[in-house]
């Protein structure tokens, strides 16, 4: 049996050009990413699994231990001396408690008798106060009720409750009062109380994880809703387009076109899944929707109450979802012209507006706040009140509060205009694209084929540019029975299409999507509108031909014979790329008119053409055979074919033929090398999901390395200062962050998992060094040359190997830590310049085409590469780079020092420097005026005059981690009196199982609250301890 390949490419060549407008590519993908970044935008204000959880609280006999025990413990720990003075508001991300405070002055205060009177007046403000119950309210009315207010009787007044949502504990709550103005500090007051509302979250860990998983679950949900509903109808319209163009019997040399495409959100709002799985979302963190309340009510902190308002932008899907619902409704009832359409930004807008709006007044407005303390406890039982509270009903309330308001205008509207609009309103124009949503409309304005012009007539007009589509809308204001969503426009998910002729802009066409339209198929009455619509777009959806399989020698001829009938207009030369048969063409000029026969073939002919070093040995006999002829012309119209495979999988295959151009002398010809490369949609998706793990891996990596360092360092700052006995009134700082690219770098199966990611996609990288190679569209070059970055992984996957050999066999000495800056910018520039000379070297040629062969068998080495072994090489000559220099760089070090040594005295390393740093933060520093100043000097950095002395102690002896250090500026009474260089002592290899190197606990206990590695001359150095653990070192 003959061996049997796939035939190939499809007879779908590229014939009209298609491109699609960068703009509203840009402004499409920024709303799906608005889309996609929904579910995590919950991390603003919620924590997430991998951080801290504090201690779940004891259990208590009944509730009086528990809300005396609780109260105790948070009077002891917010007190005017640790809460930040003048703020009335404190988030304790430590012990995940809020504390809201307010100062009440009753100088001059007359005495509300009646509870009704306190509750709509006195209360109103208060923090916390929806979430009162009877025991808290009756506290601050007594106290409205006191004539003669004595703070210190009132001093530690309060009560604690629990907090249940559908009877799961999500925390408890506190208030009470104090004597005296806490807020401001002072001289105490015997007529000035604070008010005091802390709420305690509980934070589950196994509860995090699930939640972390539905939302990264919800986001792949999401994307795959997308491509199915949108995007992937946009690839198959620029498909369709490219092979037929817009219409039949069109010339392809005359005729080009630009896709502006819509805003998807619409698509993905009137899925009811997706909204209601948001709506879950949302309520299954409930006591963060009731945090982000507490915090949009306070002014104390703008930045945490923007955060929140952000945070609180996600009840949005409660509208959504509602207009989802009511779609249903009206559909099911066929009342569908009792509701007007809305707009989905106005919806967004409007509740991001309204929704804390809302928060705001239902802490101020009287009949508000009592109306959500009466849902609080409408589900409590009488013997709990006080107690607890049940915020089920309240969260029910809000909810509706928000989905009411879309709903309010879609009824209204129709209502109004009915009343007040008799007289028929002049027709819009149903295919411009500012018949749009208001977003779409602002955007349309700015590009310029959508600018207001003269030139621009509907459709039954016969000058210059005509605008056509819109049908469908014409359809919706005579019957609105044919919405297939009553209640969101969809609009603004229209594509248009500008067709041009002879470069100059002839028609804009409006396309919607079907998926818009009910075509009422249970209504005969209706029914011919399928007919009718399908007519207006015909052919959208591109002939699939069944693949042939046959032996090589069949295959060959049929591919020839396909590409050369595709891709027969060679009047442009160079690159082409036929992305619905993902075939990429390049080609080159022959001129043979002084070209002797008896040239060496690779040496002096075949360098630089395109795709050489992928070149079989059938393709090389066919040049040579070429170049060797008297009769060159008998070569026309003729070629070679091989197929590509990695590690025994098909992933393309290419041919090279010769062909003339009529225009041409007798004696030019081209060559013309093309490339398919094989697709599977299965693998594509399986891509994708490895490639999301592998960013959750290095954002877990990157928190777990260095975020959270930075975050616990943040709480002591704020709790202790830099050290113990500080007055936290005198002493501020400032953190200047590192880079944390290198914490990941060192890591092992981080560098393994990207260069797996690389070699996934073998049949991409041998693409993007073949467009390496050309010049003739530097677009796609330097998209490819973007792409061979990547092969970076190679070289910091070599160093973490190296590495991890060098601590084995204990010769870190032997090797110069790199740069991983450096690193990154030596590949950027050595990859490109390794993909051009392996097309221009003929022993690199020649050494490729010997590995490409090498494991495949005699009789399939004419028409058969094997790339893996090639792939290999490309990856050790790409990892040798750094390898060489860390290797080279300690004795050639050696060598100049003796050198400078005779010449001049040697200088000190200051450790401590800002500028002892990678390059890249060098530059950084030089646009930070106070870590540049030369005073006062740094402190720290003795974990580098370790490594000098030993590199034993380096924890990655082949990349330097300096980069990633913090800088704390300390300043008392506003002058900068300290610079302190803070290092991971995770860089520091305490070499534990060497008694001789063994980096000990000290018995002294360092004197700042960070760690402080102490250098003894002659013996091992020691770190002493601060009182609170971290994992910074000075």
């Amino acid at each position: 049996m003959g061996e049997t390949t796939r035939v190939g490419p499809s007879p779908t060549a590229v014939r009209f050009c298609v491109r699609r407008n960068r703009s509203a590519m840009l402004v499409s993908l920024i709303m799906l990413l608005n889309i996609l970044s929904m579910p995590m935008k919950a991390y603003l204000s919620e924590f997430l699994p991998w951080q801290t959880v504090p201690a779940l609280p004891d259990a208590f006999a009944n509730y009086s231990s528990f809300s005396n025990a609780t109260l105790a413990y948070q009077q002891a720990h917010y007190t005017p001396w640790t809460l930040p003075n003048g703020s009335k508001y404190f988030d304790d991300a430590a012990m995940d408690v809020q504390v809201l405070r307010a100062t009440l002055n009753l100088t001059n205060h007359e005495p509300i008798r009646s509870r009704a009177d306190c509750l709509a007046s006195f209360v109103l403000g208060l923090p916390g106060l929806i979430y009162y119950t009877p025991v808290q309210l009756d506290l601050v009315c007594a106290l409205a009720a006191d004539a003669d207010v004595n703070a210190s009787s009132w001093d530690k007044v309060g009560a604690c409750y629990v907090d249940k949502f559908c009877t799961i504990v999500i925390g408890h709550s506190c208030v009470w009062l104090s004597a005296g103005d806490a807020v401001h500090g002072g001289e105490l007051s015997p007529h000035v109380v604070t008010i005091t509302y802390t709420f305690t979250g509980t934070r589950l860990s196994q509860w995090l994880w699930w939640k972390l998983g539905f939302r990264t679950v919800l986001t792949i949900f999401v994307a795959w809703r997308l491509w199915q509903q949108y995007y992937a109808h946009c690839q198959r319209l620029q498909e369709c387009l490219a092979v037929r163009g817009h219409c039949a019997n069109l010339s392809p040399t005359e005729w080009r076109y630009e896709l502006v495409l819509g805003d998807p959100t619409a698509i993905i709002l009137m899925d009811p899944s997706v909204a209601c799985a948001f709506v879950v979302d949302i309520w299954i963190s409930t006591n963060s929707v009731g945090i982000a309340v507490l915090r949009a009510s306070q002014n104390g902190d703008l930045y945490v109450m923007f955060v929140t308002f952000v945070y609180l932008s996600r009840t949005v899907w409660f509208a959504y979802c509602a207009l989802c619902v009511a779609a249903y409704c009206l559909k099911k009832w066929k009342i569908e012209h009792a509701f007007t359409e809305v707009d989905p930004t106005l919806v967004a807008v409007g509740v991001a507006i309204y929704g804390p709006l809302v928060s705001w007044l239902s802490g101020n407005v009287g009949f508000l706040a009592l109306l959500y303390q009466w849902t609080f406890t409408l589900l409590v039982p009488s013997s709990l009140l006080g107690q607890e509270n049940e915020l089920g009903p309240g969260c029910a309330m809000y909810t509706l509060l928000i989905a009411c308001l879309p709903l309010a205008y879609g009824f209204a509207i129709p209502a109004l205009r009915h009343r007040f609009c008799k007289h028929r309103s002049k027709t819009p124009n149903y295919a411009s694209p500012f018949y749009n949503s208001i977003k779409n409309r602002t955007i349309f304005g700015l590009l310029a084929p959508f600018r207001p012009s003269a030139d621009v007539y509907p459709v039954e007009a016969t000058k210059r540019i005509l605008e056509r589509g819109g049908a469908i809308y014409s359809l919706f204001a005579t019957n609105s029975r044919y919405k297939n969503c009553p209640t969101i426009s969809l609009r603004s998910a229209d594509c248009f299409l500008l067709c041009y002729h002879n470069e100059s802009l002839v028609s804009k066409i409006r396309l919607s999507l079907l998926c818009s339209l009910d075509c009422n198929a249970a209504t005969p009455e209706l029914a011919p509108a399928r007919a009718y619509l399908s007519e207006s777009f015909p052919g959208i959806a591109p002939t699939i031909v069944s693949p042939v399989f046959a032996p090589f020698g069949a295959f060959e001829n049929a591919t020839l014979s396909a590409y050369m009938t595709a891709y027969s207009d060679v009047s442009a030369l160079g690159y082409q790329y036929d992305q619905t048969s993902s075939i990429y063409v390049l080609r080159r000029t022959l001129d043979m008119s002084a070209t002797p026969t008896a040239l060496r073939c690779v040496t002096d002919f075949a360098l630089g053409l395109p795709g050489l070093i992928y070149y079989t040995g059938a393709q090389l006999n066919f040049l040579c055979a070429f170049l060797a002829s008297d009769i060159r012309r008998a070569y026309v119209n003729h070629g070679a074919c091989h197929v590509d495979r990695s590690c025994a999988l098909d992933i393309g295959y290419s041919c090279i033929w010769l062909s003339q151009r009529k225009e041409d002398p007798p004696d030019v010809y081209v060559l013309s090398y093309a490339y398919t490369a094989t697709r599977w949609n299965d693998w594509l998706w399986i891509k994708l999901v490895y490639r999301i793990g592998i960013t959750g891996l290095i954002a877990q990596r990157l928190y777990s390395g260095y975020f959270k360092h930075v975050r616990d360092l943040e709480t002591i700052l704020r709790s202790h200062g830099h050290c113990l006995g500080l007055d936290a009134h005198t002493w501020r700082y400032e953190l200047v962050l590192g880079d944390p690219t290198a914490i990941v770098l060192m890591d092992g199966w981080v560098a393994f998992a990207l260069v797996v990611d690389t070699w996934l996609s073998t049949n991409t990288i041998g693409v993007a060094i073949l467009l390496a190679a050309q010049a003739d569209d530097l677009w796609v070059m330097a998209l490819s040359l973007v792409y061979l970055s990547r092969t970076v992984w190679f070289a910091y996957f070599a160093l973490c190997a190296v590495a991890h050999a060098l601590k084995k066999w204990r010769c870190e000495h032997a090797f110069c830590e790199v740069d991983p800056t450096l690193v990154a910018i030596a590949v950027a520039i050595y990859g490109p310049l390794l993909s051009q000379l392996s097309v221009f070297v003929e022993w690199l040629v020649r050494l490729y085409h010997w590995l490409f062969v090498a494991f495949v068998p005699n009789d399939a080495k004419a028409h058969e590469n094997e790339l893996g072994p090639g792939c290999a090489m490309y990856t050790l000559m790409v990892a040798s780079l750094p390898l060489l220099y860390g290797l080279a760089q300690p004795p050639w070090a050696r060598h100049r020092t003796r050198w400078r040594h005779k010449v001049a005295p040697a200088v000190l390393q200051d450790y401590a420097s800002p500028l002892y740093n990678s390059i890249k933060s060098r530059l950084l520093v030089r646009f930070l005026s106070t870590l540049q100043a030369p005073a006062p000097r740094a402190e720290g950095g003795s974990v580098y005059a370790l490594f000098a002395a030993n590199s034993r102690y380096k924890n990655c002896p082949t990349i330097s981690l300096r980069s990633a250090d913090c800088f704390l500026l300390c300043y008392h009474n506003e002058a900068l009196v300290s610079k302190m260089r803070l290092s991971l002592l995770g860089s520091l290899d305490r070499n534990l199982g060497d008694p001789t190197l063994a980096v000990r606990i000290a018995s002294v206990v360092a004197t700042s609250n960070m760690n402080e590695l102490v250098l003894h001359p002659g013996q091992p150095p020691t770190i002493r301890r601060p009182w609170i653990p971290s994992p910074w070192c000075i």
